[in-house]
């Protein structure tokens, strides 16, 4: 009997665990760091990329934000706005979120979108985070932030 108490205090504090360092807000970072590497490594770029609970923490953040608005030129306003004050200065990071229609028409995954962000603001070793999001008026969305580390 106290080997099964014991086994679901145990089990309960690595619930308890998982729940505080995941990424918050129920939603799971979807992209395949290897792959953004490899993608990276072909177009001449030798960096390591990583995800960071941190990171999370922001992306879930400006995700429950695109949730609760409609698909727009000036959401992008609000959310670089967002993102600025959330992260520390001098941090370099580049974010897009795109419907999933997009990446679709245009042959592109999360991957080789996070890799694009990564190379085109020259943003070297970074931690990355995607997220599925849809928005309020139902655009579904894909949210990618990558931070240079």
């Amino acid at each position: 009997m106290k080997l099964k108490k014991l086994l679901a205090l145990v089990l309960s504090l690595m619930l308890a665990l998982t729940m505080l360092t995941a990424c918050g807000g129920g939603r799971s970072n979807i992209v395949n760091t290897g792959e953004v590497e490899s993608i990276l490594a072909g177009a001449g770029m030798d960096v390591d990329v990583g995800k960071s609970g941190e990171l999370n923490r922001i992306a879930n953040s400006v995700a429950d934000t695109l949730e609760k608005r409609s698909y727009s030129n000036d959401l992008d306003n609000e959310i670089t706005a967002m993102l600025n004050n959330m992260l520390p200065p001098g941090v370099a990071g580049a974010y897009v979120f795109p419907p999933k229609d997009y990446l679709a028409e245009n042959s592109m995954t999360v991957e080789t979108m996070t890799a694009t962000l990564i190379y085109n603001y020259s943003l070297g070793d970074s931690n990355v985070c995607a997220l599925n999001v849809t928005t309020a008026d139902g655009v579904p969305c894909v949210l990618i932030v990558a931070l240079a580390d």
